[in-house]
């Protein structure tokens, strides 16, 4: 896996493909107790693929993840960290779902967004595993390509097709341009430690090829 380029100097050299998430549609999230379901991070955590990035300031933008599936959105958050190991089973500690939650949220608006995926990643000259498909130690590249496209115009966010459930769409907000009102929480969240949350991640896991590990 590559390190993939850089993106340019200058984010105006930038001619990103556009999409538009619709009014309307329904997506998921997984989010700790200290966050409502539509609410952004702040600042809290290391940061991942696109986030954190920064404000004119230095202030870090709040984000928000979500994806088109509920199995995305727990491939992108709760197995994201799963090492990949060809031709074995892997594990994940029951601990990481913990007070985690998977909810339901509502567009009420339209939403401007960069596509990066194809055609829109072969017009920003990039490929999957330079951007959206890299491992971890790929991110303080994959943040400045997010900062570059934030800083090129006025997108609200970035969507892709998820790493590890690549049939469904990712999706990532930049809080300075959508505020939480722009979601609506719809329906009420599925605890995933336990009952029949943890039933469903036990199933879905081991379609993955992983094993809860309860210690």
């Amino acid at each position: 896996m590559t390190a993939g380029p850089s993106p340019p100097t200058d984010p105006g050299s930038l001619d990103p493909a556009a999409a538009v998430l619709p009014a309307g549609s329904i997506l998921f999230r997984v989010h700790p107790d200290s966050l409502r379901a539509n609410a952004f991070n702040p600042h809290f955590g290391l940061g991942a693929r696109f986030h954190f990035i920064l404000r004119d300031d230095g202030t870090k933008v709040p984000a928000l993840y979500a994806a088109e599936t509920p199995e995305a959105a727990i491939a992108e958050t709760v197995f994201h960290d799963v090492p990949l190991r060809p031709r074995t089973r892997r594990q994940l500690s029951a601990w990481k779902l913990d007070r985690r939650w998977l909810s339901r949220l509502r567009s009420l608006r339209d939403l401007q967004l960069v596509e990066l995926h194809h055609p829109g990643l072969g017009r920003l000259g990039l490929k999957p595993d330079e951007i959206t498909a890299t491992d971890p130690s790929r991110y303080p590249r994959t943040r400045q390509w997010a900062q570059a496209l934030h800083d090129r115009g006025d997108h609200e966010g970035l969507v892709w097709m998820s790493r590890l459930y690549n049939v469904d769409r990712a999706y990532t907000f930049f809080g300075d341009r959508v505020a939480e009102t722009a979601f609506v929480q719809d329906g009420s969240s599925l605890a995933l430690w336990r009952d029949r949350g943890l039933d469903w991640i036990h199933q879905l896991a081991d379609a993955c090829g992983i094993d809860v590990i309860h210690a």
